[in-house]
């Protein structure tokens, strides 16, 4: 949640884009817009491709939700993507929410 809202009070547009199923996409909504305050509904991308949506970054734990979209690329560091060399596929492992700050904090600049 804090550096959600570092981003925001940096100037950064976040949005939340969820390839959720439709049956379970309404409570993740509620609980994902309970948790961070300072976004709403126009925020959340519903989608089955995450390749189709605009933007600068990107940052996901499921490498397959990376791949062809032309954003910058951030994977998410967890058990089940440890097969994926990220450098090899265009990505930027990141491992806590600091580094994801700093990635795009590095990116913006760029």
């Amino acid at each position: 949640v804090d550096t959600i809202e570092q981003l925001q009070a940096d100037g950064h547009t976040v949005k939340i884009v969820t390839a959720s199923h439709p049956k379970t996409v309404a409570l993740k909504a509620e609980i994902l817009l309970n948790a961070f305050k300072t976004l709403s509904w126009k925020d959340l991308i519903v989608t089955t491709n995450k390749s189709l949506v605009m933007g600068d970054t990107l940052v996901d734990d499921n490498p397959d939700n990376l791949i062809g979209g032309q954003y910058k690329k951030l994977l998410f560091d967890r058990p089940w993507n440890w097969y994926c060399d990220a450098e090899q596929n265009e990505m930027i492992r990141v491992y806590n929410f600091n580094d994801i700050y700093s990635e795009i904090n590095k990116i913006a600049i760029a």
